[in-house]
């Protein structure tokens, strides 16, 4: 597996945990930062992706007005978050980032990937801690 696929995997994954746990229905804080930090971090991304996307010539209309799209969602967010639940928003935008990967599949090196994926051993090693945290919460282990 080379580093591309990787970063690809990873990001999958981090999507996938996220999903698995709004599906267990679970309310908790460990449960609240949890998705807080995955929301975070697909908001960096969709910014990521808009900023390197934004300037490119060999875009068509449709993939323009997905990037406006995407920005008028990114803008939003701040005020929706007060609003609206966590896995509310992360549901809204996990469809968008991966609009924009796919968009941006053919169109990115390695070091663009890196840039716009915000995956690192710091943020991968965070986002398995407060899963297993929340796991563990669901699971009886500690306490809420």
């Amino acid at each position: 597996m080379n580093e591309l696929q990787l970063i690809r995997s990873e990001l999958a994954a981090q999507r996938r945990h996220a999903l698995e746990l709004i599906a267990l229905g679970v309310t908790s804080d460990a449960y609240t930062v949890y998705l807080a930090f995955i929301l975070d971090l697909e908001a960096r991304r969709i910014a990521s992706h808009l900023e390197h996307l934004q300037s490119r010539s060999d875009l068509t209309d449709a993939s323009h007005r997905l990037l406006g799209r995407c920005a008028r969602t990114l803008e939003t967010l701040a005020a929706t978050q007060a609003r609206g639940s966590s896995a509310e928003l992360l549901a809204r935008l996990m469809p968008l980032v991966e609009e924009l990967e796919a968009l941006a599949e053919s169109r990115y090196a390695l070091a663009d990937w890196r840039r716009a994926a915000h995956i690192d051993a710091d943020s991968i090693l965070e986002e398995r801690r407060l899963r297993k945290k929340v796991l563990e919460q669901v699971h009886g282990n500690i306490s809420s």
